[in-house]
């Protein structure tokens, strides 16, 4: 009787013990992290003041060397960057507009979870077109190319968030990139105004995508918070 009483006590005793370590290796487990919490903000304007550079470019294929020479260029008159501005002055090609377009009906067509109002939004929608004109890809294709940023800024003139996307060479063979060699886009200046359309397009969904995502994920404003 004394025997079974002891085993019996040593079996609570065992029990005691492990439960404990698995009460204590339970409560070092790590937690589940919650769920990001979207964005406050609910009501963007959009500015129709594009800002947009003071000439087109054209980029040769070669990096940054020819980069740099085509900049120069610009400044001293580049063939290639005049023809570029008279195709865009046949084609009637208004960057400013076809930026403000695309990204109105990108906008409109997304879910991202902010509705543009006309004024009064808690915060301003701002394009910036940083470069545009055609970069050219192999052989004789040229791309249609665009370098645009977006930016939210409240209207206590505090940024609360910014993304940059772009067209050019590198997207040459993408789906949905729109390109054609230089010599047609002369002889036909109008098929150039679709193409750079169909380009900054491209370009406003996908800067409304990291609108969307960073909504969603709380990223806009996050610092201010």
């Amino acid at each position: 009787m004394h025997v079974s009483r002891f085993y019996s006590s040593l079996v609570v005793v065992t029990l005691a013990a492990l439960s404990l370590g698995i009460t204590g290796c339970s409560s070092h487990a790590k937690q589940p992290e919650p769920p990001p919490q979207p964005s406050a903000i609910r009501t963007i304007t959009l500015n129709p003041n594009v800002i947009i550079v003071e000439k087109p470019e054209f980029k040769p294929d070669g990096g940054a060397i020819t980069g740099a020479l085509n900049a120069m260029g610009a400044k001293l008159g580049n063939p290639r960057v005049v023809a570029i501005q008279d195709i865009i002055r046949r084609g009637n090609v208004d960057v400013r507009q076809i930026v403000l377009d695309s990204m109105r009906n990108e906008l409109q067509k997304s879910e991202v979870p902010v509705k543009i109002v006309e004024r009064d939004g808690e915060a301003d929608l701002q394009l910036s077109v940083e470069a545009y004109g055609m970069h050219r890809g192999l052989e004789m294709i040229v791309v249609p190319s665009i370098d645009l940023r977006a930016s939210l800024v409240r209207t206590d003139g505090v940024p609360i968030w910014d993304a940059k996307e772009y067209v050019d060479q590198r997207h040459e063979f993408r789906d949905g990139v729109h390109t054609n060699t230089f010599d047609m886009y002369e002889r036909e200046p109008d098929l150039f105004k679709v193409d750079f359309a169909a380009n900054v397009a491209r370009v406003a969904k996908e800067l409304v995508e990291d609108l969307k995502e960073d909504h969603a994920n709380g990223d806009i404003g996050k610092d201010d918070q």
